[in-house]
């Protein structure tokens, strides 16, 4: 709801580098701070509270909890892909119904059956 911010500039991926831009491409200096209310120095200054209080950002869980997600996920992909497998299996194995005669075979059959009917000379017909 910033009237001055049109663009976000992207400068790398992490957008550590980023910054908002108005309508002509000049970087905007939004009243209520660089992101969500905070500039880049409430940011940092939060994150060393939050070091200094005690609270400890643990690598290795958030590493645990990444290769569990990765594992459910891969688990997930393996069942899918083996019942798509067992399905087209089942389809190759099931026996093909006869296929019934196409009109064109029907059309022969008749016009011999009336052929046979024609030669009978001892049929009377009433």
């Amino acid at each position: 709801n910033e009237p001055s911010i049109v663009w976000e500039r992207l400068a790398d991926v992490d957008q550590g580098a980023a910054a908002f831009v108005d309508g002509i491409f000049r970087k905007s200096s939004p009243a209520g701070g660089d992101w969500a209310g905070h500039t880049g120095e409430s940011a940092l200054a939060a994150l060393e509270g939050y070091s200094q209080a005690g609270v400890v950002v643990d690598p290795a869980a958030d590493h645990a909890l990444a290769r569990r997600l990765q594992e459910e996920e891969d688990a997930y992909a393996h069942q899918v892909y083996a019942r798509r497998q067992h399905e087209r299996q089942a389809q190759m194995q099931a026996p093909t119904p006869p296929t019934p005669p196409s009109a064109a075979m029907l059309g022969i059959l008749d016009s011999q059956i009336t052929v046979s009917r024609k030669k009978k000379k001892d049929c009377v017909i009433m």
